[in-house]
């Protein structure tokens, strides 16, 4: 799967800061069509990750010239 969503759009690993590690939680891919994001790991879903990460691809999305997501407007 990650192979495919990153030969269609730019795939980004989410990654959370704990103990001075980084640890993958989940990945989201950049690509015009929509924005597929997973957080993988159960205990921080909920927290608000998601939306964060969603704000920055947007912004990102914006930058490379998506002007739709879907049916959002960038």
């Amino acid at each position: 799967m990650y192979q495919y969503l990153d030969e269609n759009g730019l795939l980004y690993v989410i990654e959370i800061l704990e103990d001075g590690r980084f640890f993958p939680i989940g990945d989201v891919t950049v690509k015009q069509q929509n924005l597929p994001i997973t957080i993988g790991v159960a205990q921080y879903r909920g927290r608000g990750i998601g939306k964060r990460v969603m704000k920055v691809v947007l912004q990102r999305a914006k930058e490379l010239g998506h002007g739709k997501i879907s049916d959002s407007v960038v």
